[in-house]
């Protein structure tokens, strides 16, 4: 019988908020009404993590009855053992987003969050294969303004906001 990744995800995408929800429920509350306290970011990261882990079962679950049924999986299938696995495509990539990645912490406290964003954006979708000019700049600004929205205003998560003139332009932002 193969080993079934999806099927190992799952299961530790289940067993791991079981063990760990409790723990989060023991947190304090938000010392001030109305407002996320210590417990709830974790919570929701462990429920989250909880209900992915049963969809993709139940998704995994489905996909396997139907190759049954068409024939594809025999009762008892033997690994191919001259499968080397899938050839890379583009292999450099992963060193460009890597350089792209360290650029953008090297240059983030001088260019500000609000500036550096949309250039990370921008360049690791360029550098993936997303080569149409306009989706490319519509992902940018949607990607940048919910995430500006999302960390800085509504979870109040400091981001920095860069020196000089770039100071002064993150401030329209946030």
């Amino acid at each position: 019988m193969r080993f079934n990744f999806n099927l190992a995800i799952a299961t530790i995408a289940i067993v791991f908020p079981m063990i760990f929800i409790p723990i989060a429920l023991q947190l304090p509350p938000a010392r001030t009404p109305g407002l996320l306290g210590p417990g709830h970011w974790p919570l929701a990261i462990l429920i989250l993590m909880f209900i992915l882990g049963i969809a993709l079962l139940i998704k995994e679950y489905k996909e396997t009855r139907k190759r049954k049924a068409e024939g594809e999986i025999k009762v008892e299938e033997e690994p191919k053992k001259d499968v080397i696995g899938p050839k890379i495509a583009y292999p450099n990539r992963y060193w460009y987003i890597v350089l792209i990645l360290f650029l953008y912490t090297l240059f983030l406290p001088y260019v500000g969050f609000v500036v550096a964003t949309p250039l990370l954006i921008f360049a690791t979708a360029w550098v993936l294969g997303m080569r149409r000019l306009p989706y490319l700049i519509l992902l940018t600004l949607i990607s940048t303004a919910l995430i500006i929205y999302i960390f800085p205003i509504l979870l109040g998560v400091p981001v920095p906001r860069g020196m000089g003139i770039f100071r002064e332009f993150s401030f329209w932002f946030y």
